[in-house]
């Protein structure tokens, strides 16, 4: 079975890699994800970049039968994510889980000891157009995780938090971008508001819409 996941990194195509993982029998599969999640074996590099390449529903079955191992598991699978820089493809991979999960990952200490991790995340996102995938796992966080997001967000230029803003207004996530808003500096703050202010010349309903959430966010100063 830990063949089965070094193979699986190696395919040449991996558009076939769903056809295959559904051929075998659940319990290898499952056994599959129990051997890269020991710590005694070195597969956890396979099995993230298997998850990656997997459809909707594989990706939500066996995500969330990883997810669902122990608290030392996940700080692993998290820290080889960063070292070997995963997150393209591991982002898609939280997003898909269950929401039950995604929470247990967010509430990981890790997040918050490093927060060069959050750093690296919210780059890929943006790099990667991750961010509709990112911005609803940031409406999970608890005050303290935010903080953290706005501190690393706030390193981001005016056009990457156009691109941030992109999303949250194809995805509906606004209240998720305020509330990383709220952590960060004056000047990224007014990028925001700029933004939104060009978005009323084309729809002013939207731009109440969006004031109106600011304002109820605290950052009625803003739009003074």
């Amino acid at each position: 079975d830990g063949h089965l996941l070094r193979i699986a990194l190696f395919m040449e195509s991996r558009t076939r890699l769903d056809h295959l993982v559904r051929l075998l029998p659940r319990e290898r599969l499952v056994n599959a994800v129990l051997l890269a999640t020991d710590p005694d074996n070195d597969l956890m590099l396979e099995v993230i970049a298997l998850l990656g390449n997997l459809g909707y529903e594989l990706k939500h079955q066996l995500g969330d039968l990883a997810a669902s191992q122990p608290a030392s598991v996940l700080d692993r699978i998290i820290q080889v994510a960063e070292e070997h820089q995963l997150w393209p493809d591991l982002i898609p991979v939280i997003a898909e889980l269950s929401p039950a999960t995604q929470q247990r990952l967010l509430e990981l200490p890790v997040l918050q000891q490093q927060p060069d991790i959050l750093g690296h995340i919210i780059t890929a996102a943006d790099q990667h157009g991750l961010w509709s995938r990112l911005l609803p796992l940031v409406g999970m966080m608890e005050p303290a995780l935010l903080r953290q997001v706005g501190k690393q967000a706030a390193l981001l230029d005016r056009q990457a938090i156009g691109r941030a803003m992109e999303a949250a207004l194809t995805t509906e996530q606004w209240q998720a971008l305020v509330k990383v808003a709220q952590h960060l500096p004056a000047q990224r703050q007014r990028d925001i508001a700029d933004f939104i202010e060009g978005y009323g010349k084309v729809d002013p309903a939207l731009r109440q819409r969006l004031v109106t959430l600011a304002e109820n966010n605290g950052l009625q100063a803003l739009f003074a």
